[in-house]
């Protein structure tokens, strides 16, 4: 619910999707799916320390599922890590199950990969 507020790009909808992510990750804090959301949250809303700090511990944290890769990947990419976006961008695609921003993370592979 916290992405889909975020991707709406309103202010009011940032702000709440900042507060419903902020405590989702005070009640589950170890799981790293929620603190993606937190940390893609903190990014839409241009809050770049914020969310490196949260993509640095996810990173550390080993597999990701593939919306959490594609966070990754669009943070490394705004850092102008083009490499590890485009490494990370390739493993979220190739990765089974459910993944909601596989259209987002082909569109952005085609923009900045090879």
């Amino acid at each position: 619910m916290q992405c889909a507020l975020v991707d709406m790009g309103d202010v009011q909808k940032f702000s709440d999707a900042r507060a419903l992510a902020e405590a989702s990750v005070r009640q589950l804090p170890t799981n790293l799916e929620v603190a993606a959301t937190l940390g893609w949250v903190y990014l839409q809303m241009n809050l770049i320390e914020e969310a490196e700090q949260i993509f640095k511990r996810i990173a550390v944290g080993g597999q990701a599922q593939p919306d959490t890769a594609y966070y990754l990947a669009c943070f490394a990419e705004r850092s102008g890590k083009r490499v590890a976006a485009v490494k990370t961008l390739r493993a979220s695609l190739d990765a089974p199950g459910p993944f909601l921003h596989r259209k987002q993370a082909e569109q952005l592979l085609q923009k900045i990969g090879q």
